[in-house]
C-alpha cells in the first residue's frame, strides 16, 4: 500500500540525482507482476535524472550484482517481494561492487526523496534504457574459472537441490549438469506464490529436503532462498544444518582445506570459531552484524571467507556478496577435497550453547539501554564493534544489540 509506483518513481528519481548525469545502473527483479511494476517506475524516476539504465529483467540478485563496476555501472537496485510477508515489497541498493549502499550513502537519498529535490534534465539528457546480454553466460563462466571443477567431477555428487521457485534454476541447473552432479530438483521453476515462506513455510521446507536426502540417500541437499543470496543445507544422514551450526560448518571445512585463511564473522558468532582458527593457524576477523560490514570486510581486509548465522556466506575471489550460487559450487568443491562426508565434518564441531532474544524497545529509551549496558560493563572486558559486547569469563558473554 505504500510502495506504489509514484513512490518508486520518486526513490528513483532520488537515487539518480545522487549520481553524476550520464552514469550508468542496473536494475534487476523477480517474476512477480507487481516487482515489474515497481522496477519500471523506478527506472522513470532514473532517466528522468539522466542517467542510463541496464535494465537485467528477471535476475537473481546475486548474480544481478556480479561485477556491476566491470560494466561501468555506478550502482544497482533490486526489487522483489520480501520473503516473509506477501504483501512487503523490497527495493535493494547496491554500489558498484556489488555491497549494500552504506549508511553516508542512503542519508542523501533519503534527503532528496522527503525534500523531492530531483535534479530535471532536458529532454535529449534523459538517460538511455538498455537490456543486456548474456548476464547469465557471463556470471556462469566467471564461476566455473573459480572453483576446481576437476575435483567435483571426480567425486560426483548425488544432490537434492530446492530453488525455492526463483530465477536460479535455469543457472544453476547448467552449472551442475558441467560439475558431473545427478541433481534432484524441487522447485525448479516460476511461481509467484513461492515468492514469500513463513517461518513455518521455511521450516516445512527445510523438513521435505532432508526427507528426500534421506530417501534416496544423497550426498547432500541444498535450498536457496528466493534472491539466490542465501544458501541452506541438509548432511547426507538427514539433518538440516541451519543457524550457528552452519557457519561453523563452514569454518571448519575452510580451514580444513585453506588452513591460515582470514575469516570474517559478526560479533554476534560464537567464539568456538576461534578456538578453530587458532588449531589451524589461521586469523578471525569480527565486524559488525549487518551484511554491509561482512561485504566490506570480504572487499578491504581480504578475508578468504565471510558468512553470517542466517544462511549468508561470501568468497571475496569472486565476489564481496552474499552469492548463493557460489556457495552452494564453493560448498562442493570444499566436500570434494575433504575426506569425510558432511555428517563426519558436523559431528567433530565443538559443542557451544547460545540463546537470543529480542525485546521491544522504544526508540527514545535505546541510549538509555546502551548507556546502561556501558555501567554494568565496567569492570569486565568489552568489545564496542557492535552495541556492547560484554565477556563474564572465559566461555560467556552477552552482547546487548540495538536494532538499526
Amino acid at each position: 500500500l505504500e510502495i506504489t509506483p509514484e513512490f518508486a518513481s520518486k526513490v528513483g528519481a532520488a537515487f539518480g540525482s545522487t549520481l553524476p548525469k550520464g552514469s550508468s545502473v542496473s536494475t534487476s527483479r523477480d517474476s512477480h507482476r507487481f516487482s515489474r511494476v515497481i522496477n519500471r517506475a523506478l527506472i522513470c524516476g532514473l532517466a528522468a535524472t539522466g542517467v542510463h539504465v541496464a535494465d537485467m529483467r528477471v535476475m537473481p540478485a546475486s548474480v544481478a550484482r556480479f561485477k556491476a563496476g566491470a560494466f561501468n555501472r555506478m550502482a544497482g537496485i533490486h526489487v522483489n517481494l520480501c520473503p516473509e510477508d506477501p504483501n512487503q515489497i523490497e527495493i535493494k541498493f547496491y554500489d558498484r561492487e556489488g555491497r549494500d549502499l552504506a549508511t553516508a550513502q542512503q542519508k542523501p537519498i533519503e534527503r532528496l526523496f522527503n525534500r523531492e529535490d530531483f535534479r530535471r534534465v532536458s529532454l535529449n539528457e534523459a538517460g538511455d534504457i538498455t537490456f543486456p546480454a548474456r548476464v547469465v553466460e557471463y556470471y556462469r563462466d566467471e564461476l566455473m574459472t573459480h572453483i576446481d571443477a576437476e575435483a567435483i567431477r571426480k567425486k560426483g555428487f548425488r544432490l537434492v537441490v530446492d530453488y525455492a521457485f526463483s530465477g536460479a534454476s535455469s543457472i544453476f541447473s547448467a552449472i551442475l549438469g558441467k560439475l558431473n552432479c545427478e541433481v534432484i530438483a524441487l522447485n525448479a521453476f516460476h511461481d509467484e506464490s513461492g515468492h514469500f515462506r513463513t517461518k513455518r513455510d521455511f521450516r516445512q521446507s527445510l523438513e521435505h529436503l532432508a526427507q528426500v536426502v534421506k530417501s534416496l540417500g544423497a550426498n547432500l541437499g541444498m535450498m536457496l532462498d528466493p534472491n539466490a543470496e542465501k544458501l541452506y543445507f541438509v548432511d547426507d544422514q538427514g539433518r538440516i544444518i541451519h543457524d550457528e551450526q552452519s557457519l561453523l560448518t563452514w569454518v571448519a571445512l575452510v580451514l580444513q582445506v585453506v588452513p591460515q585463511a582470514r575469516i570474517a564473522v559478526p560479533i554476534s558468532a560464537t567464539h568456538v570459531i576461534e578456538a578453530l582458527a587458532a588449531k589451524a593457524g589461521a586469523t578471525v576477523l569480527r565486524t559488525k552484524t549487518s551484511s554491509r560490514a561482512l561485504m566490506t570486510a570480504a572487499l578491504h581486509e581480504k578475508a578468504y571467507f565471510c558468512g553470517d548465522q542466517h544462511g549468508g556466506t561470501i568468497f571475496q575471489d569472486f565476489q564481496p556478496a552474499f552469492d548463493g550460487l557460489m556457495s552452494a559450487a564453493r560448498l562442493l568443491e570444499l566436500l570434494a577435497k575433504h575426506p569425510q562426508p558432511l555428517s563426519k565434518v558436523v559431528d567433530e564441531l565443538p559443542k557451544f550453547h547460545l540463546e537470543a532474544k529480542q525485546i521491544p524497545c522504544p526508540w527514545e529509551a535505546k541510549g538509555k539501554v546502551m548507556r546502561q549496558a556501558m555501567e554494568f560493563a565496567q569492570g569486565h572486558e568489552t568489545q564496542l564493534v557492535d552495541g556492547v559486547k560484554v565477556f563474564l569469563n572465559k566461555d560467556e558473554w552477552i552482547l546487548i544489540l540495538p536494532d538499526p
